[in-house]
């Protein structure tokens, strides 16, 4: 039988980042919680008011966050994500080479020792959520950890909410989180209401979601404190006899949601085709359908699907 967790041992909770950590204090923590909170993000235009790390920043931060109330450790956020905004300086790789990543990474945690395993995107594409799904339930069937990977809101019973792109959700999550990094001023106060639709608002300013203009720190603490509750009950659910059936069960609604999200998730779910050498190749066809011909030759460089094919690289 274990000791009681001593006053030192309660003092010592508040330390988190594995990556400030010596190695006798990490492998402390994980006496207490042995589970590893894995933020993913990437680099990609984020609109004229909004950091090109949003993402990562994003999902650092909700696993530090994490981690201190619920225990285990919190990493430094990897920067690697499929399937990015047709915009200036958003960096990408293909969903096989994110796939490959976490399948040998979540092999590396078990062995490591972590038993629990929650990996967070604060990037959040279709093709992202399908990937990260894909690899933590492929890694159960062989693996002993247990693994929850999905975006920051994933495990919020309504799987469409705060779903946005540089918009109102993400934007009031960033004035709640570093206000000092967003520059609202810089979004157009003449602009009518309707230049924020699609996909108008993707052509012109790279958002998606409802206008980012009426974006409020208090709107962003409102949902943080949400996402929270919602962790709240994924750590419980996940730490209990119901573990798997818990994960399944999510899994599935993760499925379901992206179906009703766009035709092409759907057949995939049907028949296990992406039509496609990578979802970066749909991904991209999905929104050159919105631009004209000249445009397409203009951006043709921002789509990476495109660009690769023009440089006779395979996917």
């Amino acid at each position: 039988m274990k000791p009681p967790v001593s006053r030192k041992d309660i003092l010592f909770m508040s330390k988190y980042r594995i990556h400030e950590l010596t190695a006798p204090q990490a492998l402390q923590r994980m006496e207490l919680f042995p589970a590893a909170w894995i933020p993913l993000g990437t680099v990609e235009w984020h609109s004229s008011h909004l950091p090109l790390g949003t993402d990562g920043l994003k999902a650092e931060r909700l696993c530090e966050m994490l981690a201190e109330r619920f225990g285990g450790l919190s990493f430094p956020v990897f920067y690697i994500a499929t399937c990015m905004l047709q915009f200036p300086l958003s960096f990408s790789t293909t969903s096989k080479n994110l796939k490959n990543f976490l399948n040998d990474f979540l092999l590396e945690l078990e062995r490591l020792g972590f038993k629990y395993i929650f990996i967070i995107s604060g990037h959040y594409s279709g093709e992202q959520l399908i990937t990260l799904s894909e690899a933590a339930e492929t890694y159960m069937k062989i693996g002993e950890s247990l693994v929850m990977a999905t975006r920051e809101a994933g495990p919020i019973n309504d799987s469409s909410k705060y779903f946005d792109h540089a918009a109102l959700f993400e934007t009031s999550i960033m004035l709640a989180l570093f206000p000092s990094l967003v520059v609202q001023a810089s979004l157009d106060k003449s602009a009518p209401k309707s230049a924020f639709s699609m996909p108008d608002s993707w052509k012109n300013f790279g958002v998606m979601g409802s206008d980012p203009r009426e974006a409020t720190a208090e709107l962003g603490q409102k949902i943080i404190d949400e996402i929270m509750g919602a962790w709240e009950v994924t750590v419980t659910q996940m730490r209990s006899d119901n573990a798997k059936e818990f994960l399944a069960d999510f899994y599935s609604k993760q499925r379901n949601f992206l179906r009703d999200v766009l035709p092409h998730y759907a057949n995939y779910f049907d028949t296990g085709d992406i039509g496609a050498d990578d979802w970066e190749e749909i991904w991209d066809n999905s929104y050159l359908q919105y631009l004209d011909p000249e445009e397409v030759q203009t951006r043709s460089h921002l789509f990476k699907s495109v660009w690769r094919k023009k440089k006779g690289i395979e996917s």
